[in-house]
């Protein structure tokens, strides 16, 4: 075997021992949607890994690579997409991201989580958060994140909480006569 997929297997073999296979299925946060377990990710290497052992004896055998070279219509189309998080019209939104917005009401924000609020408090503070935070925390691409955390990019309405969350301002601390504010939002009123 490599020596990367042994120090890999070593690497899941150490991360793994001593946990119960109820603990490999318990899910993040309860049953979120799209959230995997310890062993569906765990599978999901699996099932990577032994496509690539195929893939990989199939080119030993034929003596050629599968893959051809890459073109540079793909090359641009790749940029655009991955560096430029940029999505050509016409093109459908993953299913995942389409339910999430229909499901998704403008209610379910704080009365003090406005669009004034994520652009002048929240949105600044992202500086200080990692992208691959923000990347994980709303499920969307890292090149996304990076435009969200710079300033480039305002995230949808649904993502502000969790956000906000990131920085600190997730937890509603005080009350004021009219609406309710986060200790950051209110000391900063003053």
């Amino acid at each position: 075997m490599d020596s990367y997929l042994e120090q890999l297997q070593q690497a899941i073999a150490s991360a793994t021992h001593g946990i119960s296979s109820e603990e490999l299925r318990r899910h993040p946060d309860g049953h979120l949607k799209g959230k995997w377990s310890a062993a569906e990710v765990l599978e999901h290497l699996y099932l990577t890994y032994t496509g690539t052992v195929k893939g990989l004896e199939r080119v030993l055998q034929t003596g050629k690579p599968l893959a051809s070279p890459i073109t540079l219509k793909q090359r641009v189309r790749i940029t655009l997409v991955i560096k430029l998080s940029y999505f050509p019209k016409g093109r459908k939104a993953p299913e995942r991201a389409t339910l999430a917005i229909c499901n998704w009401k403008l209610s379910d924000l704080p009365k003090w989580l406005t669009p004034d609020v994520y652009l002048k408090q929240i949105q600044p503070a992202l500086a200080s958060v990692a992208t691959s935070q923000i990347s994980s925390s709303l499920g969307v691409s890292e090149p996304y994140a990076s435009g969200i955390r710079k300033g480039r990019r305002r995230p949808h309405p649904r993502h502000w909480q969790a956000l906000a969350e990131l920085v600190g301002m997730g937890r509603v601390d005080i009350h004021c006569q009219n609406c309710q504010l986060p200790r950051s939002a209110y000391s900063s009123l003053n």
